[in-house]
């Protein structure tokens, strides 16, 4: 693996002005902590290479030298800037040379437009803003914006399992989903995550469920891609990608055990199969998530 690069590598911060007696559900006691923030600076390499070893999606970023909030990039983000809005940047003023997009400061990609929380909020508050801006993570930060932690769909689906209601996977899981052939190019599973919103795409052959394309896999390949074109990568079918991240239960199996298959080999959803394979529905992090969120809103 690569190290990270000197000017602006992530880093775990101390966690500054928490209470001594946090209040009674206040999101500091259920949000990840310490957390990694990275700076404007910050090569998209680094950004990649720390949500590929750590398993993020989404990464604070802050001014280095007071810790002060400034932005957020996801994942989402990174693939928009290289299959999606930014591809064309990428193309014509780096004439698609992966190497010079890598090297390019997160600041280009991040979104400033950020919803955060502060540390000593109720979890409630917590939930409904991302329930609303239909956000899979929120920052938290004290009453400087310095960040102390960060709240995702994972640590309120795990931390408030208990509230799950007792039903199976057949009765709560999606179905019509989007999916990719076995055939179709990494360009064109990127296009469609983008377009619909999604973070994974079931890949089924003849009409049979062979794995899962997900944007942490594609961010994996990307971050040993760089000596290649950007248009090279894109036209790769997805079968060249991992597909460790799939799981797979039957629609009998219960939504608790779901989470607790998903927590124990830290995948984000599971697809919902037939005896032979073929594709029911999946259930998701997100759809989890809303679940938790109807019984506090």
């Amino acid at each position: 693996m690569r190290k990270l690069r000197p000017n602006g590598p992530p880093r775990e911060r101390s966690t500054p002005s928490q209470p001594t007696s946090p209040k009674a559900g206040s999101v500091i006691t259920y949000s990840s902590k310490p957390v990694v923030t990275i700076a404007g600076t910050t090569p998209i390499r680094s950004a990649i290479e720390t949500m590929n070893t750590r398993g993020f999606r989404r990464i604070p970023v802050v001014n280095p030298g007071n810790g002060r909030l400034e932005g957020v990039v996801t994942a989402r983000d990174i693939l928009d800037f290289f299959g999606g809005s930014g591809r064309g940047l990428v193309e014509r003023k780096l004439g698609g040379n992966l190497l010079s997009a890598f090297n390019s400061p997160v600041s280009s990609v991040m979104r400033t437009d950020i919803v955060s929380i502060g540390y000593n909020e109720h979890i409630r508050e917590a939930i409904r803003r991302m329930s609303e801006k239909k956000l899979g993570g929120l920052p938290v930060v004290d009453s400087e914006r310095r960040v102390v932690g960060i709240l995702t769909e994972r640590d309120v689906i795990l931390k408030l399992s208990h509230r799950l209601p007792d039903k199976t996977m057949g009765e709560v899981m999606t179905v019509g989903l989007i999916t990719v052939s076995s055939t179709s190019t990494v360009g064109l599973a990127v296009e469609k995550m983008l377009r619909y919103g999604f973070r994974r795409l079931p890949v089924l052959e003849g009409g049979k469920v062979v794995g899962m394309i997900t944007m942490r896999s594609i961010l994996r390949y990307f971050g040993g891609a760089d000596d290649w074109l950007l248009q090279d990568v894109l036209s790769l079918p997805v079968t060249r990608l991992s597909f460790s991240e799939f799981g797979g239960a039957s629609p009998g199996t219960k939504l608790s055990e779901a989470v607790d298959i998903m927590r124990d080999r830290d995948i984000g959803a599971l697809l919902v199969t037939g005896l032979d394979f073929e594709l029911l529905g999946i259930i998701t992090e997100r759809d989890v998530f809303d679940i938790v969120a109807k019984t506090f809103l």
